[in-house]
């Protein structure tokens, strides 16, 4: 009877502590490159999409991962707009994408075609 009540008291702790570990993970923001700029990504084709309305095409390999941090299909987004981080390779083709959550939308980082000097210049 104890070595019963010993093993549901051990399996109760590990289920305590594999929930507090699960919620520790869903509040803290994913490890995205600093390199990743933020843009509006909208996907117009299998292998094209827009980033702040440039049309870039992605690249072979390329991984877009949700909100959850799961690798997610074009096809799935296909036509609707998301905020998000992306790195370009060395031929300026989209290599990785992650959709940012509410939480990492509000951290400040340069968005990609972002505005140069003369360019605020000229708009003023």
């Amino acid at each position: 009877m104890k070595t019963l009540l010993k093993f549901l008291f051990g399996l109760g702790l590990l289920f305590a502590l594999t929930l507090g570990a699960q919620a520790q993970t869903s509040d803290s923001l994913r490890s995205i490159p600093a390199n990743a700029l933020k843009a509006k990504m909208t996907v117009t084709a299998d292998r094209t999409a827009t980033f702040n309305g440039k049309s870039y095409t992605l690249a072979v390999g390329c991984l877009i991962y949700d909100e959850k941090n799961l690798i997610v299909l074009t096809q799935s987004l296909m036509n609707n707009t998301y905020l998000v981080r992306v790195q370009l390779n060395d031929q300026q083709e989209v290599q990785k994408v992650w959709i940012l959550t509410p939480a990492e939308s509000q951290v400040s980082v340069a968005w990609l075609g972002g505005w140069s000097f003369w360019r605020r210049l000229l708009s003023l």
